[in-house]
């Protein structure tokens, strides 16, 4: 027989070398994932901490800016001109609303002296007159209400009239529907 190679001891070697080969190229390839994970995450930070850093300088200059426009503002002339002008408006402002407001007590002051005057020029008796023809619209308020409430009544006692010859009406024809079945039955029974 020839030499032959031992099939089983060479699958074997091979299967083996395969697994090193595996389990050293999967090793590595974790390792890889793991360290371009890490410089990923470590970029993002740097990028967040570049953002944080450029919102911090653009708060800080905001804020110089307002405190130099404040400044000016208060340092100037204009600013005091400005403030100046805007009280003096509102000062003029109020004072219109004041002289409008005396305006409106001076007109009511007027108005109530007149109504004061006014009694003094009629007669007494045209004031009489005035009251007997509102005691006379009492009257005739009343006498209206009294007349209403009657129509009332009437159209009530109206109702349960017919309300009444309905019910007699219906058990009329009651009790005619119940003879006319009576009649029926009796024929039934006869035939």
């Amino acid at each position: 027989m020839k030499n032959r190679p031992n099939l089983g001891l060479i699958l074997f070697k091979y299967v083996v070398l395969g697994e090193f080969i595996v389990k050293t190229y999967s090793l590595h390839g974790h390792t890889v994932q793991v360290e371009n994970q890490t410089e990923k995450e470590r970029k993002e930070e740097i990028a967040l901490a570049k953002q944080y850093k450029k919102l911090k300088r653009q708060a800080k200059a905001d804020d110089a800016i307002k405190k130099a426009r404040q400044l000016i503002f208060q340092e100037s002339c204009y600013g005091k001109r400005l403030l100046s002008a805007f009280i003096e408006s509102k000062t003029l402002e109020e004072r219109d609303v004041q002289e409008k407001f005396l305006n409106k007590l001076k007109k009511k002051a007027a108005k109530m002296n007149k109504l004061k005057s006014v009694p003094n020029k009629y007669c007494t008796f045209d004031l009489d007159k005035k009251s007997e023809d509102r005691e006379h619209q009492k009257k005739l308020a009343l006498l209206e209400c009294i007349r209403l409430n009657n129509e009332h009544k009437k159209l009530k006692e109206e109702k349960l009239q017919r309300q009444k010859q309905d019910d007699v009406l219906t058990e009329s024809y009651r009790i005619e529907q119940e003879k006319n079945q009576c009649k029926i039955k009796r024929i039934i029974n006869e035939t």
